[in-house]
């Protein structure tokens, strides 16, 4: 009988640096398979078998699927990139039923890529785990979950700017205030429901390697801070940011640093402290359940320009109507 592997996902809220330390788990050589490229199971999670010629067509599909790896678009990997096999020999190691679904085929694939490679198990990257941990423990119940947090204020500039500095991204810096904010909330209801399966670690954490997952972690401490990093050293009333091409800036206007220390700085310092049983969950929350929701909750919530928007809307719908029967 194959010996059980502990199954690791990595999520939390974005540029937290999740890929950097799956990045240096995958150079250290952990005792674990690291796969640096994002799983995607939520994505085979709503798909049915029916939506393939086979399971193996399905399988085949996610091994080579594409990711893109920078803001630009030009550099793709895909899972056979992190593999020491081929696409055939791992295949002739799954086992699977004929009915399997999408989701629990590419467990069975993770299971014998890393058995094949001979480690303890496997941990992995994807999207926001956290808003789909419930349905993924349904179909796997030793999953466990970890989530990595970034200081808020270097959290929103990463979110605004990675694409493409020094320009800015379109959306509100209050859409990515309550994404990080929703990611937190998830992981505190998942941490008090799933005890011992459910734990959180920093960014500063993964920089200064103290990360508790026993032996896979082996990575040394990060001399030089990630992009968009708090400059410390410099920073004042007017925060400022360590950039890509190495200088400080200000990339949040002091209104902005003001409203994320006030919704975000007491959580995020709880997480920190890993005192998070402080944390209550706004009512809100409650009503962010499913993907629909969540997108409801982070536009009316999250833009300001909401009301100017809606009166917008409006009105160039009653000029479309008075038009129309003149």
């Amino acid at each position: 009988m194959p010996r059980q592997l502990n199954r690791w996902i990595v999520g939390g809220a974005a540029r937290a640096g999740k890929s950097y330390l799956a990045l240096e788990l995958s150079k250290a050589g952990s005792d674990f398979f690291i796969l640096t490229v994002d799983a995607l199971l939520h994505v085979y999670l709503k798909k049915s078998i029916n939506d393939y010629k086979s399971p193996k067509h399905c399988v085949r599909e996610w091994l080579s699927r594409p990711r893109y790896m920078d803001p630009a678009k030009s550099v793709t990997r895909s899972p056979l990139d992190d593999c020491d096999f081929g696409e055939d020999e791992i295949l002739s190691s799954v086992q699977w039923s004929d009915k399997a679904k999408p989701f629990e085929l590419i467990l069975a694939v993770l299971d014998a890529i890393a058995r094949l490679h001979g480690k303890k198990g496997w941990l992995i990257l994807d999207i926001h785990p956290e808003f789909h941990f419930d349905k993924y423990i349904k179909a796997c119940s030793d999953l466990q979950l970890l989530a990595v947090f970034r200081e808020p204020l270097e959290a929103v500039a990463a979110s605004l700017y990675w694409r493409g500095f020094p320009h800015r991204e379109k959306r509100s810096y209050q859409y990515f205030v309550l994404l990080w904010l929703l990611s937190v909330y998830a992981f505190v209801e998942l941490s008090r429901k799933y005890p011992g399966k459910v734990m959180c670690c920093t960014t500063s954490d993964i920089c200064s390697a103290k990360i508790g997952l026993g032996d896979a972690v082996k990575i040394a401490a990060r001399s030089e801070p990630l992009y968009f990093s708090l400059d410390w050293k410099q920073s004042g009333t007017e925060k400022l940011f360590l950039t890509p091409d190495g200088q400080s800036m200000a990339l949040l206007k002091v209104s902005e640093v003001s409203d994320i220390e006030a919704r975000c700085q007491k959580i995020y310092h709880l997480v920190f402290c890993k005192n998070i049983n402080r944390i209550s969950l706004p009512l809100w929350f409650y009503f962010s359940n499913n993907n629909v929701s969540r997108r409801v909750i982070l536009y009316i919530l999250g833009y300001r320009g909401f009301i100017r928007r809606s009166k917008n809307f409006i009105a160039s719908c009653a000029v479309f109507v008075l038009r129309a029967f003149k």
